[in-house]
């Protein structure tokens, strides 16, 4: 090991976890090259967030980029990231955002550069929090080139947001086929955006899918909402394949009219989930319902959920402004 060339101890290195550094560090004190390689890697590896700007194209292969960095072996503090050193950062956020974004923090980059850029190993931060890949308010003229970005987007993020994105479900669709194959991927949030049925069917082949870790999918906020028989089929085609839950986490929650649900108590009453029947689940959905108008003049929506044995209402759904808007990925 000791009489490797440099060049291939810095290959070893970059593939070595931060924290299992410090312990090769303990062992390789008495090569130089390994020490100076490692010492390298302590000092510089730095967690990369990423927002790509396509609301302010002014030239066809030309993006906006806001790279910030901030060192592993230092505060949890991001700076802008000069791009240099590319074999030493690690991306754990990347956002493409049709926002106005602050010029003043962002250089405009060649479409290779970016690219290149996106091929940096994907780990969570410093803060452990799940890596996450974000689209937010893109606008229908740049659809070809958000398109493109999506094909180049490492599939190990392990969370997916889907933001504010009108009239383009295609781009919702190829979003969640991208990551269909995802070795990481634990959660797909879709939130106030235009879709249509392809995306449920593309969640479904996820949810259906033998999985070695939890799965969650969120839509909310959205239209069209899916109609009843969607979600009957939906559970149907779970109790007929072999996506066991097996003790593997997995939801998929959306949002519904009442009315629907009364359709499915009504045309599905013996359709039992668990130990519920869905005639019981849409008594306590209108229950809560009444209580939810009572008190705070509900607006007549709620979710429900289905976890692979239950099929359970929510009686409310979290505010939109609740949602982090992709600014504050470097607060």
């Amino acid at each position: 090991m000791n009489e490797l060339p440099y060049g291939v101890i810095e290959n070893i290195t970059d593939l070595i976890s931060f924290d299992a550094l410090l312990t090769v560090a303990q062992s390789a004190t008495g090569s130089a090259e390994w020490s100076a390689a490692i010492e390298d890697q302590l000092d510089a590896r730095c967690d990369v967030r990423l927002i790509l700007g396509v609301g302010q194209l002014t030239e066809g292969n030309s993006i906006l980029l806001d790279a910030r960095h901030s060192p592993f072996s230092g505060p949890e503090t991001y700076r802008r990231w000069d791009l240099k050193n590319r074999h030493l950062a690690r991306l754990s956020s990347v956002a493409i955002s049709g926002a106005s974004l602050d010029q003043r923090n962002c250089e405009k980059e060649e479409f290779s550069t970016v690219i290149n850029l996106l091929q940096c190993p994907v780990i969570r931060g410093k803060n452990e929090q799940p890596t996450m890949f974000h689209i937010g308010e893109t606008p229908k003229s740049d659809k070809a080139t958000i398109s493109l970005l999506i094909e180049h987007i490492p599939r190990t993020f392990e969370e997916v947001s889907l933001v504010m994105i009108h009239e383009q479900p295609e781009l919702l669709n190829k979003t969640a086929e991208h990551f269909k194959t995802g070795p990481c991927l634990l959660k797909i949030s879709i939130l106030d955006c235009d879709i249509d049925y392809e995306i449920l069917h593309t969640l479904i082949e996820i949810f259906l899918s033998k999985r070695q870790h939890s799965f969650e999918a969120v839509i909310s906020y959205c239209l069209p909402r899916f109609p009843s028989k969607a979600v009957v089929e939906f559970i149907e085609k779970f109790k007929e394949s072999d996506g066991e839950y097996n003790g593997v986490r997995k939801k998929i929650s959306l949002e519904m009219e009442e009315e629907q649900w009364a359709k499915i108590a009504a045309e599905h009453e013996t359709l039992l989930f668990g130990h519920h029947s869905v005639w019981r689940l849409r008594t306590y959905c209108i229950r809560s319902m009444e209580a939810k108008e009572k008190s705070a003049g509900g607006s007549g929506m709620w979710s429900v959920s289905w976890d692979g044995r239950f099929l359970t209402p929510c009686q409310s759904l979290p505010p939109l402004a609740s949602f982090r808007p992709v600014s504050s990925a470097f607060s």
